[in-house]
């Protein structure tokens, strides 16, 4: 398998981000993370720049200035997103990232929905 996608990170834990970029390396070392933001007002700000850069965003649902939907009422979001989360009022597990992405398939997966 041959994947080159540049991904962007949304997240405001850094411990987080960093175990995301881990993993998507281990995964595939040819995925590269163009940019980690931690804020609905720096990823708004990015993608309004930038977007046309990446191929998939992975965006915490909860940030530290609310939750990230508010961002697609600010820009028009025209990248897939796989949504993350580590709270478990909103996954019901302590980690969705390592539930939902343990998985190869999962990664896979949301890699065929890209042209």
């Amino acid at each position: 398998m041959s994947l080159a996608l540049k991904v962007l990170i949304v997240e405001d834990e850094t411990p987080a981000a960093e175990k995301l970029e881990r993993y998507l390396n281990k995964f595939n070392p040819a995925i590269k993370v163009v940019e980690k933001i931690g804020t609905i007002k720096e990823t708004v700000s990015w993608l309004q720049s930038n977007q046309s850069e990446i191929d998939l965003i992975f965006m915490d649902i909860q940030l530290h200035d609310g939750l990230s939907f508010q961002i697609f009422q600010q820009v028009d979001v025209q990248k897939p997103v796989i949504f993350i989360t580590s709270s478990r009022s909103l996954s019901g597990s302590s980690s969705l990232i390592t539930s939902s992405l343990r998985s190869r398939k999962a990664l896979e997966l949301s890699c065929d929905i890209l042209p």
